[in-house]
C-alpha cells in the first residue's frame, strides 16, 4: 500500500488558532485582530455601531459555540456584514450555533486564502 502524502508539505502549518496570528505576515493584515467578542454585542445599538466601524474590512472570522470552533469562513466584503447576518437573521444556517466570533482583517484577497486554509487546517487537527 503507497505512503498517505495527503498531508505532505503541511508540516510546518501552525497547529492551533493562536499560532496563527504570529504566522501572518507584517503586510497581510490591518492591525485590527477581535478574538473572542460576545455575540449579544450585535443586539445593542452602541455595540452594533462599534463592530460596524472596526470590522469594515473584508478577512476571515471563526464562530465559536462557547470556546469550541464551530465555524470558519472569509468574506470579501466588509466582516461587519457577514456577521451581522449569521448573528441576527434566524434563517442562518448557523444561527443556532454561536456565541463568540474572532475576525482577522485583510485586505489582500490570496492572504485571505491563506489565513482561511490555516485555520481549517489547525481546527481539523484540534479535535
Amino acid at each position: 500500500m503507497p505512503p498517505d502524502r495527503s498531508m505532505e508539505g503541511f508540516e510546518q502549518w501552525p497547529r492551533h488558532f493562536g499560532d496563527i496570528i504570529s504566522a501572518m505576515p507584517n503586510n497581510s493584515t490591518k492591525e485590527q485582530f477581535f478574538r473572542m467578542w460576545s455575540r449579544p454585542l450585535f443586539h445593542m445599538q452602541e455595540g452594533k455601531a462599534f463592530i460596524e466601524e472596526h470590522l469594515s474590512t473584508p478577512g476571515v472570522y471563526v464562530l465559536y459555540r462557547t470556546d469550541e470552533p464551530c465555524y470558519i469562513g472569509k468574506n470579501n466584503q466588509p466582516l461587519f456584514k457577514r456577521l451581522k447576518q449569521y448573528a441576527l437573521k434566524p434563517n442562518t444556517r448557523y444561527y443556532n450555533f454561536w456565541n463568540y466570533f474572532s475576525a482577522f482583517e485583510i485586505d489582500n484577497e490570496s492572504e485571505r486564502d491563506k489565513i482561511e486554509a490555516m485555520l481549517l487546517f489547525s481546527h481539523a487537527h484540534c479535535e
